[in-house]
């Protein structure tokens, strides 16, 4: 999820803070994802142990 190409349309009020920003990002990204990955996982599990109870 990668900005298009040539797009530069960003404001920051702390230009010192862009690096931080970053880097900021790209942990977020890692992070969601095995979060993403987990719940998933976790909601697969509770269906199927609803489906079993019926």
């Amino acid at each position: 999820m990668d900005a298009k190409p040539g797009f530069t349309d960003y404001i920051l009020k702390d230009i010192s803070l862009a690096d931080f920003r970053r880097k900021e990002l790209s942990l977020a990204k890692t992070e969601m994802a095995g979060l993403m990955a987990t719940l998933g996982k976790r909601q697969a599990e509770a269906v199927r142990r609803r489906g079993s109870m019926a």
